[in-house]
């Protein structure tokens, strides 16, 4: 404006001088400069006047435009305060200057309370270095940020909350602070981590329950899930106690973490502070040393290792308690109510996978006693039979008339007590070793059985096959052949076939005795089941031959040697693995 005001000054001077030598050629020099003077001042004035009415009108337009910038940022902020989510903005300096409605219903605080650096006193202890530190970092960029933290609520609880923050620009394009928005997620973050740590707890207690399902000794076993526990939860060592029979005194049996001789052998169950453990089944945690004092004389030891925490968790079964569970660390730790909530379930999933672990063992001791006596009567049995059918068989010799027939009883008799304890010793073999499956010649097998019953008529045509069995598979040859010879007498006639049917070998054992009815098939190979006949028999026979043939992969069942006559004889068929070239 000032430049428009010198140019036309200018201009009128040079028009001025123009009109009056033109028109008051003859004026004297006074009178020239007191025109001048007159005209210079006049049209000062008209140019002053122009100059400060345009300055009003700038400085009005100026003011407007600011009104109109104060009026459209006031109308935003009202908006902003319209909004369910905590909102708030900053200065260029990065210190806030509005927060809205939401954002102070959150908190419960008044405006003026938060402004300035104020918000951050509502951030919850362990996370507001880790905010103000972020919100430094981005605003020194002017970059965006998110973050998550806790924000103490109106209540006086701490919610967590995701806040979103951008910086804004000036319509000059000057920096002019940042503006940010919040989300309340405490209600989905807790539940993400509430799942997560049960998804932990889970995979604690499935580790847990892999070891007690082992073949373990129960030493073994304690040792493996104290390193397991102490490792997935992160304690500096620990050590499990077994109460005694009586319940009186808890026993060490593992421990790891503590030199050997700073902890005590044995606990009194009865006695305070241990009888809150094994008599009342409670847990006790100490998360600061002084209070490990509490905890008995077997802990306190703990102190020359620099322990600062510990626990104490009753190891539970069958609803009483067993053990006793404990942990310690070097460090102080707070045991949140996930943490001993996780260390009770371990409690009793400890207790569970000991109390079978003592049945174990228990079973086990039986069953060595059961086998002890079985084999003392076995071979007292077999020494007595022994004898017993030396005497029978002598009698048969010397004896007349009747006599001899009372003395092929007592043979018989004698022979089926050996059978008795033969099948018992083979059920023995079968339950107590794990199958070693060979390559078998099924002919030699066959054969060998065949001659065990030199007075019986057996065909048999060789196959050269090769299945897959062991040293028992003779077992069941003799058991059908026996049963054929036993049932149908002396002139029966047992023919013996193999077919080939790919991958397996079919083995038929047909004879022509009084058959298998059609309701007692499917139940002959069943324990003690027999068929219809009046001779002696056990029924083992049969069931032996089933699990064994069940062992070797294959499958046995009866059928009539004529289809749809039972009376013309039986047939008992099972199927073997045969050995191909390709295998």
């Amino acid at each position: 404006m000032l430049a428009v005001v010198i140019v036309v000054a200018l201009l009128g001077m040079t028009l001025y001088e123009a009109m009056k030598e033109f028109f008051l050629p003859d004026i004297s020099k006074w009178e020239s400069h007191l025109i001048t003077i007159f005209f210079v001042t006049a049209m000062a004035a008209v140019l002053g006047y122009a100059l400060i009415r345009n300055q009003r009108a700038v400085h009005t337009r100026q003011r407007e435009m600011a009104d109109a910038l104060q009026r459209s940022r006031d109308f935003y902020l009202t908006i902003f305060d319209q909004l369910p989510n905590p909102i708030w903005r900053t200065d260029a300096l990065g210190a806030v200057n509005y927060v809205n409605d939401a954002w102070l219903g959150f908190t419960g605080r008044m405006r003026a309370e938060e402004l300035g650096d104020g918000w951050a006193a509502g951030v919850h202890p362990e996370d507001v270095e880790r905010c103000l530190q972020t919100f430094r970092e981005k605003f020194a960029g002017r970059f965006p940020f998110r973050m998550e933290y806790r924000l103490r609520y109106r209540d006086g609880t701490y919610r967590w909350i995701l806040d979103h923050g951008k910086p804004v620009y000036e319509i000059d394009g000057a920096f002019g602070g940042y503006i940010g928005t919040c989300y309340d997620i405490h209600d989905e973050k807790t539940a993400k981590e509430e799942v997560e740590r049960h998804i932990k707890q889970f995979f604690i207690l499935n580790q847990i329950t892999g070891v007690s399902t082992s073949a373990l000794t129960l030493e073994s076993m304690l040792a493996v899930i104290l390193d397991k526990t102490l490792g997935l939860l992160e304690f500096s060592g620990g050590a499990i106690y077994l109460l005694s029979e009586d319940a009186s005194a808890a026993e060490l049996r593992t421990a790891k973490g503590i030199p050997e001789g700073l902890i005590s052998k044995t606990i009194s169950a009865r006695h305070e502070p241990s009888s809150r453990i094994y008599l009342d089944g409670k847990a006790m945690y100490a998360e600061d040393w002084p209070a490990l004092i509490d905890y008995g004389r077997s802990l306190e030891a703990l102190e020359v290792m620099g322990v600062r925490s510990a626990a104490a968790v009753p190891l539970v079964a069958q609803g009483r308690v067993i053990g006793g569970l404990y942990v310690f660390d070097t460090e102080e730790r707070a045991f949140t109510p996930e943490i001993r909530v996780t260390l009770e379930s371990i409690g009793r999933e400890i207790g569970g996978a000991i109390w079978k672990g003592i049945l174990q063992q228990k079973l086990e001791g039986e069953i060595a006693k059961a086998n002890l006596y079985l084999d003392i009567i076995t071979h007292d049995i077999n020494n007595v039979n022994s004898v017993a059918l030396g005497y029978a068989q002598l009698m048969i010799e010397t004896a007349d008339g009747d006599d001899v027939q009372f003395a092929r009883r007592v043979e018989q008799s004698i022979q089926q007590s050996i059978e008795i304890i033969n099948n018992v010793s083979t059920i023995r073999r079968i339950h107590e070793e794990e199958p070693k499956l060979t390559p078998v010649p099924l002919d030699g097998v066959i054969r060998n059985a065949a001659a065990r019953f030199p007075g019986a008529s057996i065909l048999y045509e060789s196959s050269g096959m090769m299945v897959y069995a062991d040293a028992l598979l003779g077992t069941v040859l003799n058991n059908l052949i026996g049963n054929a010879v036993k049932f149908a007498g002396s002139e029966v006639e047992i023919v013996i076939r193999v077919d080939d049917r790919g991958d397996e070998a079919c083995v038929s054992v047909e004879d022509t005795g009084p058959g298998i009815p059609d309701a007692m098939k499917p139940n002959i190979f069943n324990r003690f089941r027999r068929g219809t006949s009046k001779k002696s028999g056990k029924g083992l026979g049969l069931y032996i031959s089933r699990m064994l043939i069940e062992r070797y992969g294959g499958r046995i069942w009866a059928e009539d040697r004529v289809a749809g006559h039972p009376e013309a004889g039986a047939a008992v068929r099972f199927t073997l693995r045969r050995v191909t070239a390709a295998a």
